[in-house]
């Protein structure tokens, strides 16, 4: 028995190369907002197959969030409820084919967006250029790639050099302690130990002194003997290697998390990477001296 000849509409699906369901939730490929925003105007919730897209988002000063691993593609509505019932409005939710569909029908039309693209760099283009988005240099490490924070404090070396100090001149080792076999363990790890981990070593004993709050030149309030913002989250100074703290001027730690970060060559990287993938607007150049 012969199969029954394709429509035109299965032809023209099968020869794009995307999944019909993606073509279906897509019904307008032309961008949902006539006029450019910036990134930090744009919110969404981004299911499990594009974790990796919501840290680049974040990466350009997006607001995205995530799901985690384990949920099920119809958190994202729940997330969606939940940002708009905070305030955040509109926010769109960004995921692909089947699941794309399902959610598609309980969002206003355009509100939820199938990815089509296959590599990170072509994703983000494709989600650009669908919400008419437009990013500044600036726009940069607006928002921190971990927790999606978008509050920074500025902290000067100084000030990182005596938190270090400070929390080392807290920590007393018990004799032979040195020789226990988890701190070699953490030396075999060496660089490949989590370095966001603020855990301490099961046989150092930790010493509290009392707080010395120091004002910031940015405003807020920092302890510089344990490195606690007034919100009671503790700045992720283990994670910055001791050369980088002995060089680097100025420090940006997040409010939300206490990730670190600073103007290295990881920051130019960054930089040069989101202007190679996007649309970047041009910043102006000054004007000549007169």
């Amino acid at each position: 028995q012969k199969n029954a000849p394709k429509t035109d509409e299965e032809k023209k699906t099968k020869d794009s190369g995307k999944d019909k369901s993606e073509v279906e939730v897509n019904v307008e490929v032309k961008p949902l907002n006539t006029a450019e925003i910036s990134p930090c105007d744009l919110h969404v919730v981004c299911d499990t197959m594009l974790q990796g897209v919501c840290k680049k988002l974040r990466l350009c000063g997006v607001d995205a969030v995530a799901l985690e691993n384990g949920q099920s593609h119809e958190h994202c509505l729940v997330l969606r409820n939940n940002l708009i019932k905070s305030g955040v409005s509109p926010v769109y939710i960004l995921s692909r084919g089947k699941p794309a569909q399902g959610m598609v029908k309980h969002v206003p039309k355009g509100h939820c967006y199938s990815v089509l693209e296959s590599s990170t760099e072509a994703q983000i283009r494709e989600i650009f250029s669908y919400f008419n988005v437009v990013a500044q240099e600036g726009d940069v490490f607006s928002r921190c790639v971990i927790c999606n924070g978008a509050e920074y404090v500025k902290l000067q070396n100084s000030h990182m050099v005596k938190i270090q100090k400070n929390q080392n001149e807290a920590i007393v080792i018990p004799a032979g302690a040195e020789q226990s076999s988890s701190r070699n363990r953490h030396s075999d790890f060496g660089d490949f130990l989590d370095e966001s981990s603020e855990d301490e070593d099961e046989n150092e004993i930790s010493t509290t002194k009392p707080a010395d709050w120091i004002d910031l030149e940015d405003g807020g309030k920092i302890d510089i003997n344990n490195g606690q913002m007034e919100n009671g989250i503790k700045i992720g100074i283990k994670a910055v290697p001791n050369n980088t703290l002995q060089n680097v001027q100025e420090f940006w730690v997040c409010q939300s998390c206490g990730k670190v970060y600073w103007q290295g060559s990881h920051w130019e990287k960054a930089q040069d990477k989101v202007k190679s993938f996007l649309n970047v607007a041009p910043v102006p150049s000054p004007k000549p001296a007169t």
